[in-house]
């Protein structure tokens, strides 16, 4: 090859170069708003929080990450919700419908039957008068713990069993247990 013909491959090269540059550009530009390198958000434990609670979490990381569009963000909850609950989601739903064609709020209903049954309103109320203050747990975790679960306890619906229900008696029966613990403990 002699200098003229490298000199016009070099410039035909160099052209080429520059209009794949420029074709490429605005799918860059468009690519930096899209999600593809983001991150998953924490898997879900129900262990460790109530499910509404993680959901507003996720849908916070959602705007903080400018994820608007409903299809990504179900793709991002498929990918961060956990393998276990996918795994569980995908069974319950079964091949007709499968998770990764639901919508974003047809996917949090789901999730939603799957990982929040409704609980008997009697047997909540059972364990929320069960509830004893422990020995490490300080006033305010004490309060925050019956808050959380009374939600589900309903104490303004009427009682249609026979057997009386009173706060008072269980804070004096939680008297009662404290000190009889702490003469067993003597």
């Amino acid at each position: 090859m002699d200098q003229a013909q490298f000199d016009r491959f070099l410039s035909t090269f160099n052209s080429n170069m520059t209009k794949l540059i420029t074709s490429l550009q605005p799918q860059t530009n468009q690519e930096s708003t899209q999600p593809s390198s983001l991150s998953p958000f924490e898997n879900f434990n129900v262990e460790k929080e109530k499910f509404s609670n993680y959901l507003e979490r996720f849908q916070n990381y959602c705007s903080m990450k400018n994820v608007s569009s409903s299809e990504k963000q179900a793709q991002l909850l498929c990918v961060s919700i956990g393998s276990v609950h996918y795994n569980n989601l995908a069974a319950l739903l079964g091949p007709e419908k499968p998770v990764n064609k639901l919508s974003f709020t047809d996917l949090v209903t789901a999730f939603k039957q799957m990982l929040v049954p409704k609980k008997s309103t009697v047997v909540s109320q059972h364990y929320f008068l069960s509830l004893y203050q422990k020995e490490n747990q300080n006033i305010p975790e004490y309060i925050a713990s019956l808050q959380r679960d009374i939600v589900d306890c309903e104490f303004n619906v009427k009682c249609t069993c026979t057997k009386s229900l009173s706060i008072a008696r269980h804070f004096s029966s939680c008297t009662d247990h404290q000190r009889s613990q702490r003469q067993l403990d003597t």
